[in-house]
């Protein structure tokens, strides 16, 4: 998901190495490029302990320096539909009378 113009090929190794095997819950991509604009994390209690909370700045780091916003989540059973595109900034288009 992420490209990586890395010159140096140690830099390059290095840098893929970090983030190698990161995975996140949901992305949001531009249907016409296929390019993510928006990732959706959902955090649960896993996100408290230390190696998580390391893990999810390193995410945040590497989508912040792709430009790709970063929006978490808190795990609920149920959500609000109208708070969901709140958090995420989504606006739906109003249906036109015929």
């Amino acid at each position: 998901m992420i490209d990586t113009p890395v010159q140096n090929r140690k830099t390059f190794t290095a840098f893929r190495n970090r983030i190698n095997l990161k995975r996140i819950d949901f992305v949001l991509a531009d249907p016409a490029t296929l390019e993510p604009y928006m990732v959706i994390e959902l955090d649960d209690r896993s996100h408290e302990r230390e190696d998580r909370m390391k893990r999810d700045a390193v995410v945040a780091s590497v989508l912040d320096r792709a430009g790709i916003t970063l929006i978490r989540i808190r795990v609920s059973a149920m959500y609000s539909p109208h708070r969901l595109r709140n958090q995420l900034g989504l606006t739906i288009p109003q249906e036109r009378s015929a």
